[in-house]
């Protein structure tokens, strides 16, 4: 959530999905392997400070993790997972695009820092 600025938690989030990642993959659980990636690539854009978290994708980020928790508890269950391939692709393109804002943002802030130092001297 928006407020203190202090990363960590997100940091460990991010650690905490990377593992869960790696686990699900080498269980050969693939679609926990792949909800938990799409979720560590947008907790890592918020880390890096690529992106910047908004109300949409707080909630795109809290459907998912919810949808994390029910398929580790399927799992548990011995039940069959869904793909949450819809999820998936949403929070990918919620990155991207966060992040090709961002982008956009930065080489404006260059360019008009350029602009200035050139009229200045």
């Amino acid at each position: 959530q928006q407020g203190s600025g202090d990363l960590r938690p997100v940091a460990q989030l991010q650690r905490t999905l990377h593992t869960m990642k790696g686990g699900a993959r080498l269980a050969g659980v693939a679609t926990l392997g792949d909800l938990s990636h799409a979720l560590e690539s947008v907790f890592e854009s918020v880390t890096e400070r690529r992106i910047s978290d908004t109300d949409a994708l707080q909630e795109l980020v809290r459907h998912a993790t919810d949808l994390l928790a029910q398929s580790v508890d399927k799992l548990a269950g011995s039940q069959s997972l869904d793909t949450h391939a819809d999820v998936i692709k949403r929070l990918d393109a919620e990155n991207r695009q966060l992040r090709e804002r961002v982008a956009k943002l930065e080489a404006l802030a260059m360019r008009r820092d350029a602009e200035g130092k050139n009229d200045a001297g």
